[in-house]
């Protein structure tokens, strides 16, 4: 299995093998991790944009007047979108990943993503369309961002919460691009702008494309700066130390299997679920929460503006947070922030009566909704390694996926029993401060053990002389002293 994997790496690589291979001898003390990180994965997060909900939520009214269809059924149909991206994502995406890369993945991905947005854009057809509805949700936001996810806890360990902060910077861009996007439907149809949207897609993925590299062993690096894939003599102590980390994560990385078996990882997918809920209930009946409270029309304006300038905030104050944590415990520990800022903004939901406490819900908002951006995509791969976490990532977002699908309906259906949504959003209050409170009591996973296989396939795949590891060991002992 691991050779098969390694042919798949250097077979899905090779074309790209050019320019870094021009970058390391013309910058030979240049980490191309930043390379990987600015020119492919950040184009590859953006690509995502005619998935998202903002983007797809403008075509609501406009679908509904050229297609002849009701609110109700585009409801229904995004319901639908998303849970067939859960199954997506869940049974076959982190499969895909694990086995081919992030490389072949997008490859071919892209197809039926752009195929969609040009079917989306000329047919009539509502069997077409639904189709094309649901591949934007699934080949969009729920691939090329799971793609960038991986590859970023591939080439990055000591860093890795900043860098996933980092790609928050996205989402700013995104929501400028809705703007513009929004004006172009109404210059020149949603049909033609749709067209245009995916050229420019089309475009951005090629870029990405040709700085996309799985792993920093491909290119004879190590994660977080380190240049050199192995250790040797030569290498300073500070070296050895900056790359410890990031060889013993990879040598304990757990399986898929094992990892399910350990309740740490039900605990943060729960987490995950509830903080959803309600976030995805409140995002669709927000409109209809303030009219209850007797809020003025502009104030759903106002909380999601503090919630987009506030979520890359959080999103960075979470990362540096996870990147301080030196052990795996306190990382866990520091999750449970997450959860406490989910019952914090519905406790403050259930009590907003003015403009003022609208606009601390957003901001509370914010903060939970970047640092649970950065848990979901940082802490699986900081509990149980770096080598297998295709499958595992897919759990976490299938979680996401599946809150933010069952939330609205939830919510819906405790507001037609009780005649207001205070119960409701007590209800998740209670869940969060529940799920904060197990995650602020929990201890991360047992380190896993080699097996036999492994440690004869270790000592099998050595390169350097014996003597030469000891020596190494010592100068690192003697460092420590």
């Amino acid at each position: 299995m691991r050779e098969r994997q390694k042919s798949v790496d250097e077979d899905s690589q090779s074309s790209l093998r050019i320019p870094f291979s021009f970058l390391s001898r013309t910058f030979p003390s240049l980490w191309l991790g930043w390379v990987v990180y600015c020119c492919g994965c950040l184009p590859l997060k953006l690509a995502e944009s005619p998935g998202l909900t903002f983007f797809l939520g403008l075509y609501t009214e406009r679908l509904i007047l050229d297609l002849q269809v009701s609110r109700e059924y585009v409801s229904a149909l995004f319901l639908a979108a998303q849970c067939v991206s859960f199954t997506w994502v869940l049974l076959f995406l982190g499969r895909i990943v694990d086995r081919y890369g992030p490389w072949r993945t997008v490859c071919l991905g892209q197809l039926v993503f752009l195929s969609a947005i040009f079917v989306l854009s000329s047919t009539n057809s509502r069997l077409l369309f639904i189709l094309s509805y649901f591949c934007l949700r699934m080949f969009g936001p729920e691939t090329m961002g799971f793609c960038a996810i991986f590859t970023v806890n591939r080439w990055f360990h000591r860093w890795r919460g900043r860098a996933m902060a980092g790609l928050q910077i996205v989402l700013g861009v995104q929501l400028l691009c809705a703007a513009a996007f929004d004006q172009l439907m109404t210059a020149y149809g949603w049909r033609s702008a749709t067209r245009m949207e995916g050229v420019l897609v089309l475009i951005i993925l090629q870029i990405s494309l040709f700085f996309l590299v799985e792993r920093p062993e491909t290119v004879g690096q190590r994660a977080d700066g380190v240049l050199k894939a192995r250790p040797s003599s030569s290498l300073s102590s500070s070296s050895l130390d900056g790359s410890w980390g990031e060889q013993q994560e990879e040598e304990q990385s757990y399986t898929f299997k094992e990892a399910i078996q350990t309740w740490q990882c039900w605990a943060l997918v729960f987490s995950t679920i509830i903080g959803t809920l309600g976030w995805g209930g409140l995002n669709v009946h927000i409109k209809a929460l303030l009219a209850e409270r007797k809020q003025p029309d502009e104030s759903a304006s106002i909380v999601y503006t503090a919630v987009g300038i506030l979520a890359p905030v959080g999103a960075f104050c979470m990362g540096a947070a996870l990147d301080i944590c030196k052990t795996r415990t306190s990382k866990l520990k520091m999750c449970s922030l997450v959860p406490f800022s989910a019952a914090t903004s519905m406790g403050i939901a259930c009590v907003m009566q003015s403009i003022s406490v609208s606009i601390i819900f957003g901001m509370i908002t914010g903060v939970f909704i970047g640092s649970l951006t950065v848990v979901n995509s940082t802490i699986f791969a900081s509990l149980y390694g770096r080598k297998n976490i295709g499958r595992i990532q897919a759990l976490f977002g299938a979680g996401a996926v599946l809150g933010s699908g069952l939330g609205p309906v939830g919510m819906s259906t405790i507001f037609v029993v009780t005649g207001a949504y205070e119960r409701s959003l007590l209800t998740f209050c209670i869940l969060n401060l529940c799920m904060g409170i197990l995650l602020l009591r929990s201890h991360a996973p047992s380190d896993r053990l080699p097996t036999q296989q492994e440690l004869e396939k270790r000592e099998e795949q050595a390169d350097i002389p014996l003597a030469q590891a000891d020596a190494v060991a010592q100068e690192m002992e003697e460092t420590k002293a």
